[in-house]
């Protein structure tokens, strides 16, 4: 079950377990232990094989292996969002943010990382670890 939540086959597969944020990423080809791309203007690498994957792609992240951040380091996976709505949850709030480019993206986040968001102006960015994010087809097939 593992396997299949983080690592589906497909986009309906990733859909239908749970929520999954899905953002275009543009001139994948193979690296160094994954494959890199473009996303949202900005480098980023991915630690899942890009055999079956080259050109434009989606990058699915589940929301729980995302973070937000003030700003991304240079080398770091990260876009720049801008927080539209949330929802108090009780320990957590979930945050519904717009990237620059227009994708919407998830997170759930602690109630204290959310308040320092939407004080900034609602102006974050959002980073995750390489191994977190794996490809699908643009198409979603």
């Amino acid at each position: 079950p593992d396997e299949v939540y983080d690592r589906p086959a497909s986009r309906f597969v990733a859909e239908f377990l749970g929520e999954i944020n899905m953002l275009p990423v543009k001139g994948v080809k193979p690296a160094d232990n994954g494959a890199t791309g473009v996303c949202e203007d900005r480098a980023v690498n991915m630690r899942c094989k890009a055999e079956k994957v080259r050109g434009d792609a989606i990058l699915a992240i589940r929301p729980e292996h995302m973070s937000i951040a003030p700003e991304a380091a240079a080398g770091e996976n990260g876009i720049a969002a801008t927080a539209v709505a949330s929802t108090y949850l009780g320990a957590a709030t979930k945050l519904d943010l717009t990237t620059r480019q227009g994708a919407k993206v998830t997170v759930s986040v602690p109630n204290e990382v959310a308040a320092a968001a939407l004080s900034k102006g609602n102006s974050v960015w959002l980073t995750w670890p390489a191994e977190k994010g794996f490809l699908l087809p643009d198409g979603g097939q």
